[in-house]
């Protein structure tokens, strides 16, 4: 299974958010450690938090995240930078999923937008 990563940032959000890997080939029920990088190109402390959005939507049952920088608000200083974790692993029982059995590429995409409390 192949899966590509995208990592966008909302026009409002002054961070620079990158794939460290653009994409990666895996085996299901291995787990994958991907990371990324953010950094806060504004003069303050900006928090923010990473909406998740993956496709095709039906993988969402078998996608088991163990860690994820999406799962609390991330908070840098100004021109800070830091390394964003992603582990996951796809659930074996993906394999049993007859109406997945053409999927052959995921695209996990991740969008940062400021945390406005």
């Amino acid at each position: 299974m192949n899966i590509k990563f995208v990592a966008e940032v909302d026009s409002n959000l002054k961070w620079e958010f990158i794939t460290i890997q653009d994409a990666v080939s895996i085996n299901v029920g291995k787990t994958q450690v991907i990371s990324f990088e953010g950094k806060n190109l504004s003069n303050r402390i900006v928090t923010s938090t990473a909406d998740f959005i993956a496709y095709p939507e039906k993988i969402f049952p078998y996608l088991i995240k163990t860690e994820c920088f999406c799962f609390t608000q991330q908070t840098l200083k100004p021109m800070e930078s830091k390394i964003f974790t992603l582990v996951f692993y796809l659930d074996p029982s993906l394999d049993s999923d007859s109406s997945l059995d053409n999927l052959k590429e995921l695209v996990f995409t991740y969008k940062f937008s400021e945390y406005k409390s």
